[in-house]
């Protein structure tokens, strides 16, 4: 922790108590294994020393590399996420160091820092594997620089630490490109006397920080290195400029930046104010407005209201444009900024309560202000905890084993796009070694994306590492095969759809079949249900579809049989105690254990086994509302009071 030379000693033992608490409450809720999202390709990355999705994030590998070697505890997962509770826990007293920077008490300054500590979204990026709780760091680490250069003179030494640390932050997060103009702005509005480039001493000092800011981005030759080294995360098989060029600089993205609807932008905005009551409470978030109101009217405090101002609503305007559906952590460095910003509203409150109170009640007053102040803390953790607390969430790497525990040996599975699935499954096989023999295909990687500037199919990196990872599926790829017009038009899933129901290598499925339709030649579409219906039958073993030929079709009791032994492999915790009510990011995967169950009740059902059914639809309905569920259970019931000729001949109505 980084503090004022001249720092009384409470101060380093306030921010040390504030690091410690955020420490241990993030590690007492900390999910013990991997979980939703990136967070599964992230510890593949830093266990294998490979390269990320864009932009690749460096610094962090290389961090998180030499972590998972310091801490010997634990799974390489758990390690992953003690960092990120580190990172998020040091971010505290940075905040803490700016308030104090500023003129703030030490009452305000903490009750600042500790209303952001347990802000939800924030908190819960420290709980997992992911790069959003060192961005958060990088952010508030800036801020507390920016103020320290400020306090202390504005020396030069100080402001080529500001240069340095945000060139690390460049590496882990490019969204803090944003902010450069209200660091620039706060840097020439305290020092007017750095515009005089015409001074040779100016132009030298601005050479110097400009230098030291440019040198962390020599990390990025990181990702050239190691992609060259193959290793088993290798996002983007960035060996050439062009590859380089595209990673970096998130090009892959580009079509989800700006190019939302009007109607889409008003509801990221919407979603964004109305979160902020649940996110630094109202009282919060009011007091963040009336602080900006105090910076911005007085003087002296201009340069630190353009650039807590400029945070905002930089971090605003990108994320609300920017159309993906996890878009809501980008807020994280307003919430930042905002909760800063409130330390300056309580300040200017006790200013006004010290003028109009009479200097003999000076004592009790001080006494309710803080405590009332530092209530906000407690406030914030008791109010998230049932939000954030991962510490017995097993049901990402259980969804991700019993995904492979559907599979048989050899087995293929085309994953529709889903971050969490592919996520989880790569985490498994590559850092655990768990069933190396199945070959994993994203749909959306594979079809590619075509670059309309660069004229470019960039993601044939992808299909070169399946095929060299599986020699049946090299087989189907010789050398320079796949144009991209075919590229574009899904030929290589569905080469890989024919080869394997030719030879029989099993197939499945996972995600919404009747979604993003196949493309067809001269311009027709169809959905890959209906192409695969015109070849081939479906069927719903646990969370899969399998896909077999018409003529190799399995009879229902084989496929029951084989449904039930899936069912009894399958560990299922935290799946149907409610979990998933308080936790959105588990929402998709309870529909497909509660699609997997109506699956397995229907085939239960038609085949006179009505305990399993009963089991199954039970299941449904501890997860999801369900007419079918209920009107089966309903049937069951009826039909185990009847002869079993009557019994089943019932059966039929019953889809």
């Amino acid at each position: 922790m980084i503090f004022p030379l001249k720092a009384h000693i409470q101060d380093r033992w306030v921010a040390a108590a504030l690091f410690a608490m955020a420490f241990f409450v993030y590690l007492r809720t900390l999910c013990p294994t991997i979980y939703w999202g990136d967070c599964g390709e992230l510890a593949t990355a830093a266990y294998s020393l490979g390269v990320t999705h864009p932009t690749g994030y460096p610094v962090w590998c290389l961090l998180a590399k030499l972590w998972t070697l310091i801490l010997p505890v634990g799974a390489p997962i758990w390690r992953l996420n003690v960092l990120s509770a580190l990172f998020g826990a040091l971010a505290i007293p940075c905040l803490y160091g700016f308030s104090r920077s500023v003129g703030a008490s030490r009452v305000v300054a903490a009750a600042a820092a500790g209303m952001f500590a347990f802000s939800l979204t924030f908190w819960q990026q420290c709980l997992f594997c992911e790069t959003y709780s060192l961005t958060a760091f990088y952010t508030s680490l800036l801020l507390f620089l920016a103020a320290r250069w400020r306090t202390r003179g504005c020396q030069t030494r100080d402001l080529r630490m500001l240069a340095l640390v945000y060139g690390f932050a460049l590496t882990n997060h490019q969204t803090n490109t944003l902010f450069l103009p209200g660091f620039l702005a706060f840097i020439l509005m305290t020092k007017p006397a750095l515009l005089r480039l015409r001074d040779q001493e100016t132009r030298r000092k601005w050479t110097s920080t400009i230098a030291m800011g440019l040198a962390p981005l020599l990390f990025y030759a990181y990702l050239p290195i190691r992609a060259s080294a193959h290793p088993a995360a290798n996002w983007g098989g960035v060996t050439s400029p062009f590859a380089f060029w595209f990673h970096v600089t998130g090009r892959q993205y580009s079509d989800a930046m700006f190019h939302s609807s009007l109607h889409d932008v008003m509801l990221q905005l919407s979603a964004w104010y109305f979160g902020l009551g649940r996110e630094l409470t109202w009282a919060g978030a009011t007091l963040a407005l009336a602080g900006l109101i105090v910076l911005w009217s007085r003087r002296d405090h201009r340069p630190l209201a353009i650039l807590l101002s400029w945070v905002i609503l930089a971090d605003v305007f990108y994320t609300v444009n920017y159309g993906i559906y996890n878009a809501y952590i980008y807020f994280i460095p307003c919430y930042i900024s905002m909760s800063l910003a409130a330390g300056f509203a309580m300040t200017a409150a006790w200013d006004v309560i010290q003028r109009g109170v009479e200097p003999s009640k000076h004592v009790a007053f001080a006494t309710l202000a803080a405590a009332c102040a530092l209530a906000i803390t407690p406030f914030q953790a008791m109010r998230h905890w049932t939000l954030n607390d991962l510490s017995h969430n097993w049901t990402c790497y259980d969804y991700g084993r019993n995904l492979l525990a559907t599979i048989p040996r050899g087995g293929v599975l085309i994953d529709f796009g889903r971050d969490t699935s592919d996520s989880a499954i790569s985490y498994l096989q590559h850092v655990e070694g768990r069933r190396l023999d199945v070959t994993l295909v994203k749909r959306g990687m594979l079809a590619g994306i075509y670059d309309k500037v660069y004229h470019r199919w960039v993601c044939g990196w992808y299909l070169t590492q399946v095929t060299q990872g599986d020699r049946d599926m090299a087989s189907i790829f010789p050398a320079d095969s796949v144009t991209i017009r075919q590229a574009t038009r899904e030929e290589p899933l569905r080469r890989i759809i024919t080869h394997c129901l030719a030879v029989n290598r099993p197939l499945y499925f996972l995600g919404a079949m009747d979604g993003p339709p196949i493309h067809l030649e001269r311009d027709k579409t169809i959905t890959v249900r209906d192409y695969l219906e015109k070849t081939a039958s479906i069927a719903q073993i646990g969370l899969l579809l399998e896909i077999f030929p018409h003529d190799r079709r399995p009879a229902p009791p084989v496929l029951l049989a084989e449904t039930k032994r899936v069912w009894r492999n399958y560990s299922l915790r935290g799946v149907y105690d409610g979990m998933y009510v308080t936790d959105d990011f588990l929402t998709n995967m309870a529909l497909d254990y509660v699609n997997g169950e109506i699956a397995r009740g229907r085939i239960a059902f038609l085949s006179g086994d009505w305990d399993e059914a009963e089991i199954a639809y039970r299941h449904v309905l501890r997860l999801f509302k369900s007419r079918e569920a209920e009107d089966t259970l309903q049937r069951i019931a009826e039909l185990r009071g009847q002869p079993m000729k009557t019994a089943m001949s019932a059966q039929a109505s019953v889809n």
